[in-house]
């Protein structure tokens, strides 16, 4: 191995520790997020955000639809869902048809607060990442989506 081989090599090593270091940053981010948002009662959680999101997309599903395309499991999803039901987030009807599937919609209120609370993420998120170009952002989703197959591959 040549010089110019070697120092790529531990650029590309320093550079992989700092993104995983990076990666390790987002995760404990999260969790404070999460802990901030147990402390506003009355506002959607960034969890919430994710829940609801696909049925604000598609309209009513079903608690296994919402789960896969939420990515979370159906227990979870069910435990959410509840709690959304009784701040009158989301309405829940049994389908008349086949008793055993419960069929979630928003309700207006639900929309409203997803709205607010998306449009206020998306203006954070914008703000956080407007010094970046498209192609920074472009590389940026690549690696997240690599770390991402990554992480389901454990």
């Amino acid at each position: 191995m040549n010089v110019e081989n070697s120092v790529s090599a531990v650029d590309k090593e320093a550079a992989l520790r700092k993104l995983g270091e990076a990666y390790s940053g987002v995760a404990r981010a999260q969790r404070r997020l999460r802990g901030r948002d147990a402390m506003q009662p009355g506002r959607l959680t960034a969890p919430q955000v994710n829940l609801l999101g696909p049925l604000a997309e598609n309209g009513p599903m079903s608690s296994g639809q919402l789960a896969e395309a939420a990515g979370l499991t159906p227990a979870t999803t069910t435990h959410m869902l509840d709690q959304l039901a009784v701040a009158g987030v989301v309405e829940r009807k049994r389908q008349e048809d086949d008793k055993r599937v419960v069929i979630t919609s928003l309700t207006d209120v639900g929309m409203e607060m997803l709205g607010k609370r998306t449009e206020e993420m998306r203006i954070a998120w914008d703000k956080e990442l407007e010094g970046f170009n498209t192609e920074q952002l472009e590389h940026a989703a690549e690696v997240i989506m690599a770390i991402c197959a990554f992480v389901d591959d454990l």
